[in-house]
């Protein structure tokens, strides 16, 4: 373990919450994590001014105003005068490789839209990181993603995540967000977590198989999921009952989503993919981007004297009204009247005559 990585390490035991920072403490730390052999008392002192140096030429203006890192004879520890300050703004060889590794066993994460947008914020953020010698001279973050990692409902995730692998059946207590919302309480399987982002807020959200009220043999079926917000989940109870849990060959929850724009289906309660006509401008601006981001993966373009055609084959749901009225000016709906009337019905709402 060379120097650099020493103090990297040290500067993450000291933003750390609950540990405490001295020389006999990191050196544990360092022989139980790292097998380290041997750490002085000396090594860790320079240590410990090399990382004041280098937070002191991150940081100049805060520095001005005293010693970044101090020391606490009653307490008998190091710490930050701020959260989270850091001398180190990339990741470390050995934490490149533990990430390396993570999404190498998480495949699966990262092989569409959301998954791909997780590789595009890392290289945002190394990119950052390399260019960070000029952070003097711009004094405002270059670089702002959605929410900073917060995520609705998060609280839930890991709970959950341990009861989908587990294949235990639980009983949900949930409240919907209209304020007349009664409590529901609901025995199922949780089967998926899916994470989603409406433009407005990101949050987490659970496909969730109820079960008949007198059965324990839980076969779960892509056609009777439904799909709750993690944050409107009160509670995840676990059950005295013995449910037996058989799941087919072809179970795949993740196909929940094939036909939707967005994050609910109406599929459990009958409702079928229909084609979808829509009619669009030659010279409109969103052309291009309907060529290079379809609506959805059923999209066809057609192109007629004056117009396109966008032929799709999915759901209508809230999800798909919302995005046509994002763009009023730019649509006309062909089909189906199903669909005109219930846009039609929603501006009558709001715009009354």
């Amino acid at each position: 373990m060379n120097t650099l990585d020493r103090i990297r390490e040290l500067n993450n035991c000291l933003m750390k919450k609950g540990f405490t920072v001295n020389f006999q403490s990191f050196s544990h730390y360092l022989t139980e994590k790292f097998d380290l052999p041997s750490y002085s008392e000396r090594s860790f002192n320079r240590d410990m001014r090399d990382l004041k140096d280098l937070l002191a030429e991150r940081f100049p203006d805060l520095e001005k105003e005293g010693e970044l890192i101090k020391f606490s004879r009653a307490r008998n520890e190091f710490y930050l005068i701020r959260e989270n300050l850091t001398a180190f703004s990339g990741f470390s060889q050995q934490e490149m490789e533990q990430l390396s590794q993570s999404i190498e066993l998480n495949k699966h994460l990262f092989t569409d839209g959301t998954g791909k947008g997780i590789f595009q914020k890392l290289a945002a953020i190394g990119l950052e990181n390399r260019l960070s010698k000029y952070h003097q001279e711009v004094t405002w973050p270059v670089l702002q993603l959605i929410k900073d990692g917060e995520r609705s409902g998060e609280q839930w995730l890991e709970p959950l995540m341990e009861k989908i692998y587990r294949l235990e059946v639980v009983e949900l207590v949930h409240k919907g967000l209209k304020q007349s919302s009664g409590l529901k309480r609901l025995k199922g399987l949780p089967v998926l977590i899916k994470e989603y982002n409406n433009g407005w807020y990101t949050g987490w959200y659970l496909l969730f198989y109820p079960i008949k009220k007198d059965s324990h043999l839980v076969r779960p079926n892509v056609n009777d999921l439904w799909c709750f917000a993690l944050d409107r989940i009160l509670e995840v109870n676990s059950l005295p009952e013995k449910y037996e849990v058989r799941i087919s060959t072809d179970f795949k929850p993740n196909t929940y989503f094939d036909h939707i724009l967005g994050i609910i289906s109406q599929q459990a309660a009958g409702q079928k993919p229909e084609r979808i006509e829509l009619a669009l401008k030659s010279n409109s601006w969103l052309l291009n981007y309907l060529k290079k981001y379809p609506i959805h993966a059923s999209q066809k373009l057609s192109e007629t004297e004056a117009t396109y055609i966008i032929e799709l084959k999915m759901e209508i749901n809230r999800e798909l009204e919302d995005f046509i009225f994002q763009h009023l000016d730019e649509f006309q709906v062909l089909s189906p009247q199903r669909l005109k009337d219930g846009l039609r019905n929603r501006l009558k709402l709001l715009i009354p005559l």
